[in-house]
C-alpha cells in the first residue's frame, strides 16, 4: 500500500510539474515609420490610418522585446465612428525563431490643440511564441504634415503565479505534513 500511494503521489506531481503554463509578456515594443490619413487629410478630419511602407522598431525596446529588430508591416484600419475590422491584428513578424503579434481592441483618439498631430490610444493583446498573451496599452502618434508616426505598445501584465507552481507548493506542503504526521504516529 505504501508502494502504491508513494508511486501515485510521485506520478500526481510529474504531471503537475508539467502542466506549467507560459509566462505573461513584459516590457514594450516602439515602432517607427510613415504614414497618411484616411477619410480626411488633416488630423482633425481623418477616419482612418494608411501606412506607408514598413515600419521600424526601435532601439528603446525593453523586457521580452530587448534586441529586437524588424521592419513590420502594419494593417491599415479606421478609427473613427469605430474601429474597423474589429479586432484589428495591427502586426505580426517573426524574429529568431518566435512570432510577435499585436491585436487592438479599443481606440480613442485626439487632436492636438494646434490640430497638426494625431494621438490615438487604446487597449490590446500583444502575443509572443512561448508566451501567454498578455493585455497591454497602445499608442500611437502622428507629428507635422508629412505623417512621421511613432507607435508603443506596453505589456500591463501583473506577475502571476503559474498554476503549475502553485500545485507543486501545495502538493509539497501536504507531503511534509504527511511526513510529520507519520513521524508522530511512530513516535507514540
Amino acid at each position: 500500500m505504501k508502494k502504491f500511494l508513494a508511486a501515485f503521489m510521485g506520478l500526481a506531481l510529474l504531471l503537475i510539474s508539467t502542466a506549467a503554463l507560459a509566462a505573461p509578456i513584459s516590457g514594450n515594443i516602439d515602432f517607427l515609420g510613415y504614414a497618411s490619413y484616411t477619410g480626411g487629410t488633416t488630423p482633425s478630419n481623418a477616419t482612418g490610418i494608411h501606412f506607408l511602407g514598413a515600419l521600424t522598431t526601435s532601439i528603446s525596446n525593453t523586457g521580452d522585446y530587448a534586441g529586437i529588430t524588424a521592419s513590420v508591416n502594419f494593417q491599415d484600419f479606421t478609427f473613427a465612428p469605430s474601429l474597423q475590422p474589429d479586432p484589428v491584428t495591427l502586426w505580426s513578424f517573426t524574429s529568431s525563431g518566435k512570432t510577435y503579434n499585436f491585436t487592438m481592441d479599443t481606440v480613442t483618439s485626439s487632436v492636438s490643440p494646434d490640430g497638426s498631430s494625431l494621438t490615438l490610444v487604446g487597449t490590446g493583446l500583444l502575443g509572443i511564441t512561448g508566451f501567454d498573451s498578455t493585455e497591454g496599452t497602445w499608442i500611437f502618434t502622428t507629428q507635422g504634415s508629412n505623417s512621421i508616426l511613432s507607435f508603443s505598445a506596453v505589456a500591463d501584465a501583473a506577475p502571476v503565479p503559474e498554476p503549475g507552481t502553485i500545485s507543486l507548493l501545495g502538493a509539497g506542503l501536504v507531503g511534509l505534513g504527511l511526513y510529520g504526521r507519520r513521524k508522530a504516529k511512530s513516535k507514540a
